[in-house]
């Protein structure tokens, strides 16, 4: 079943670690974010995490209280 997700819009200054936190997911997960099969492009892109730009598109899955473990991958 794939994983619904919302368009995220890299802001000046961002980092995928606060990005991740700000959406209510622990900042510690901001990598299996990024290796998510929904973030490909994303992770071509941008194959440092460390430098990610205004403008990029990220996808975020959307918030399940129920099945947290579930939508990350």
């Amino acid at each position: 079943m794939p994983v619904e997700t919302e368009k995220y819009v890299v802001k000046k200054n961002d980092n995928l670690w606060n990005i991740v936190k700000a959406n209510d997911f622990p900042a510690k997960d901001w990598k299996i974010i990024y290796d998510a099969p929904y973030n490909k492009k994303f992770k071509k892109d941008h194959p440092n995490p460390d430098l990610i730009y205004k403008g990029a598109i990220l996808f975020l899955p959307k918030w399940r209280k129920n099945s947290y473990v579930n939508i990350l991958q």
